[in-house]
């Protein structure tokens, strides 16, 4: 049973290790990144709780100045963001670029 909150597909890809689904995690996949960024700052700005925020992408992404500064912001609440990107889609610059605000995996 899922007890976590989702944006995108309606599963959770395989690849996203179980010990980071919890009732506190946050997932989006691919075009519904911004949703769950939006959401996880919201909850956490209401002194709800939300450890983790788990991004999912297949293909390249453009990380506007706007969601740089919310994913600021997020890590100042103390919740880590993790980025699961395509190795096939990103380039060594663009990963170093999303280690600023979380760890990178490359799948």
């Amino acid at each position: 049973m899922q007890n976590y909150k989702i944006f995108g597909e309606s599963c959770t890809p395989h690849f996203i290790p179980k010990e980071l689904l919890n009732s506190f995690s946050v997932i989006g996949i691919q075009k519904e990144w911004q949703k769950s960024i939006d959401y996880t700052l919201s909850t956490l700005k209401k002194h709800q709780r939300i450890q983790s925020v788990l991004l999912v992408f297949f293909t390249h992404l453009d990380l506007s100045l706007i969601y740089q500064r919310k994913l600021t912001e997020i890590l100042k609440y103390k919740c880590k963001i993790y980025f699961f990107i395509s190795k096939n889609s990103f380039n060594f610059e663009e990963c170093n670029h999303l280690s600023q605000f979380g760890l990178v995996i490359a799948f």
